[in-house]
């Protein structure tokens, strides 16, 4: 729909096509309930000039076919795929919000936040979003933005999915941070936290800047320098069984007030990934009161040098942080798969959010 405000869409099952559109100056509207699969592209987009809708209580999944049957065919054919859910391009498009969706097995970014001008002011809180392709939440150059209260994880079966040509898209990011156009100059004003982001095959959190050769899908393929992230907090999120828990990769981009605050790294067992890494410290920076946790424990680096936890806490200026047991209610526990595939047996019922938390509160 065009240039539409208070209406409300509300309940439908839509099955194949291109799913909901809503662009040029819709404002105020509700996207509620609905039942999106099999969708081309995204299951729902809000674009160009989008301000103050609400997109509450959808269950979008394997949308994105553009880059399905064999997952990845978009990537192999060089060409770009859409997210299960996006907010972005041509704005400004402001204050919009999505909460208490289920959003998993899309063939694209399970919610991407951006990309492109003025994405100001989004909220992204209470959803599920699992087993998606590349990244399940995306800020892509988002401003004001906060991420509150998600689970997010990959599934065993979708870890496992067959993957011949090596894709590391296969095992996706669980919150990644980016700014891939080179018309938006950066992030500026991001909040992430109460997530829970569990089995992730890149990190759990990720924030990257798009040097040259680093950001395919970006608009300039030289690289992005001289853009920023800035006024970023990570607070109260508990990672757990990542093949990395935190990285920050900004490259040569203006890296400022960046908070990293009581969070829980938990289960880090891969020795070839990172506990925590910071390729460049920020000029202003809090890190402290965090809990680290795995068999995996030299794995703390700042650039290229691994460090032990002490050594690495004396490196950072990090204070009040432990390594030590969490005491998570079970930490072993993996995120169960959504969706059906003729090859898996049938899933039957959907669990709760709050079944899907439980295994990882602190008892």
């Amino acid at each position: 729909m065009e240039q539409k405000s208070w209406i409300i869409i509300d309940g439908f099952k839509i099955v194949g096509g291109d799913a909901v559109l809503a662009y040029i100056n819709c404002t105020d509207n509700q996207f509620l309930n609905m039942d999106i699969s099999g969708s081309f592209g995204n299951a729902i987009i809000l674009y160009n000039n989008v301000h103050r809708n609400l997109i509450k209580g959808n269950r979008l999944y394997n949308n994105v076919q553009m880059n399905f049957n064999p997952r990845g065919k978009a990537q192999t054919a060089g060409t770009d795929w859409a997210g299960g859910l996006t907010i972005g391009g041509a704005g400004p498009n402001t204050n919009n919000v999505v909460e208490d969706n289920y959003i998993y097995w899309n063939h694209g970014e399970g919610v991407a936040i951006g990309p492109q001008d003025g994405n100001t002011g989004t909220i992204v809180r209470r959803n599920v979003i699992a087993d998606n392709w590349s990244v399940n939440l995306y800020c892509d150059g988002c401003k004001s933005a906060i991420f509150d209260s998600n689970v997010v994880y990959t599934s065993t079966e979708a870890y496992n999915w067959a993957n011949p040509n090596g894709y590391a898209a296969m095992r996706p990011a669980g919150i990644a941070v980016s700014n891939e156009d080179i018309n938006n100059m950066g992030v500026d004003g991001l909040t992430i936290t109460n997530n829970i982001v569990v089995g992730h095959g890149q990190a759990g959190f990720v924030l990257f800047g798009c040097e040259p050769g680093s950001c395919s899908g970006s608009n300039q393929q030289n690289g992005i320098s001289n853009h920023y992230f800035k006024n970023i907090a990570l607070l109260n999120n508990t990672f757990v069984a990542n093949d990395s828990g935190i990285a920050f990769s900004p490259g040569a981009n203006i890296f400022t007030d960046i908070t990293v605050n009581n969070n829980i790294v938990d289960r880090h067992t891969n020795t070839s990934g990172a506990t925590v890494q910071y390729k460049i410290l920020p000029t202003s920076r809090s890190f402290s009161n965090n809990i680290y946790n795995g068999t995996a424990t030299n794995t703390f680096y700042l650039s290229a040098s691994a460090y032990s936890f002490n050594n690495f806490v004396s490196q950072i200026g990090e204070s009040g942080s432990s390594f030590a047991n969490p005491s998570l209610v079970n930490s072993s526990a993996s995120g169960p798969r959504l969706w059906n595939d003729p090859s898996l047996p049938p899933i039957t019922s959907i669990p709760s959010r709050e079944n899907l938390i439980a295994p990882y509160l602190k008892r």
